[in-house]
């Protein structure tokens, strides 16, 4: 699972970096859940990606995406959650980084 997601968090870096500058509107980045077939798109801001990219343990999931047994929700918002990675996901998480 944390395999999927990491792959997930490559593709939303790519997105980010190509990202207008702080005040851009939204970007359609990709669900880092851990599901293999999840496409969902959340509409967040380069800005707010990056505040999250700055803890490795860290993904954006669109709400209910989230896997209790393996990570924690530390923030809330309209349709996504931001998770922290537990165990042998958080270690797979931060050494993929």
């Amino acid at each position: 699972m944390a395999s999927n997601e990491v792959m997930a968090r490559h593709f939303n870096d790519t997105i980010e970096h190509a990202a207008p500058p702080v005040g851009e509107p939204p970007h359609g980045f990709i669900c880092e859940c851990a599901g293999d077939d999840c496409a969902a798109r959340l509409n967040i801001t380069s800005h707010a990606y990056g505040a999250v990219r700055e803890h490795p343990r860290r993904f954006i999931v669109l709400r209910g995406h989230e896997e209790p047994e393996i990570e924690t929700t530390v923030e809330a918002y309209g349709n996504y959650f931001v998770v922290e990675k537990r165990g042998e996901a958080g270690r797979i998480a931060e050494a993929r980084t």
